[in-house]
């Protein structure tokens, strides 16, 4: 499947090409990062909306080990949105 907008979604959840999140992807990313903030929530709902929209496997646990990958992804792409404040991604457990 093509992505909307022929934007892949790892560029596109910091255009104007972004989807709002869906609410199911809201409860996701804040399940996934519990103790995110809530501009790392947002940011993290819109990547995993592109994600699910390119039909691109996204995690569902937080032990899931894409969601480290994905808190990078989030926190250096904070820095291309104009106006953004970059913050650290959230401490995940290691896993064994």
């Amino acid at each position: 499947m093509n992505p909307p907008s022929g934007v892949p979604a790892v560029v596109r959840w910091t255009t104007s090409h972004a989807t709002t999140p869906a609410p199911e992807i809201r409860r996701l990313a804040a399940s996934l990062w519990p103790e995110a903030s809530d501009t790392f929530l947002d940011d993290a709902a819109s990547l995993l909306q592109a994600l699910d929209e390119d039909r691109k496997v996204i995690p569902r646990t937080p032990s899931d080990p894409r969601c480290a990958l994905l808190a990078q992804v989030i926190s250096h792409g904070e820095s291309l949105r104009p106006g953004r404040v970059v913050h650290e991604a959230p401490r995940l457990p290691r896993l064994a």
